[in-house]
């Protein structure tokens, strides 16, 4: 019993890598003819880089909002105003990272 647990564990701990995609240069070519960026299609990598964008765009815009209710003295507007511009650039850092990931080509 104790040898069946042992090789079970054995063989789970090496599965990640057995069942692994490997990127290699010809996988590479594929891709590239397939329309694929990375691991993703190229629109999609498209649409999380424009998604991206556009929340820290609007990042931008909220926290140029934030500025103008301090300055006009509604503190609690600047502060909600400075909330959703964190959000919205935490959300664009997200997506961001979401794009190096898997539509960056492996190295």
């Amino acid at each position: 019993m104790n040898k069946n647990l042992l090789l079970l564990a054995f063989i789970f701990s090496f599965l990640p890598f057995i069942s692994a995609d490997s990127h290699n240069e010809k996988t590479k070519e594929q891709d590239s003819k397939v329309g694929m960026l990375g691991y993703w299609k190229k629109e999609d990598c498209k649409k999380i880089s424009k998604a991206s964008g556009t929340l820290l765009y609007s990042a931008g815009i909220q926290l140029e909002e934030s500025r103008k209710h301090r300055k006009a003295g509604h503190p609690i507007k600047a502060d909600q105003s400075a909330a959703a511009a964190k959000y919205l650039a935490e959300m664009a850092s997200h997506y961001a990272n979401n794009f190096e990931a898997y539509c960056k080509r492996p190295a």
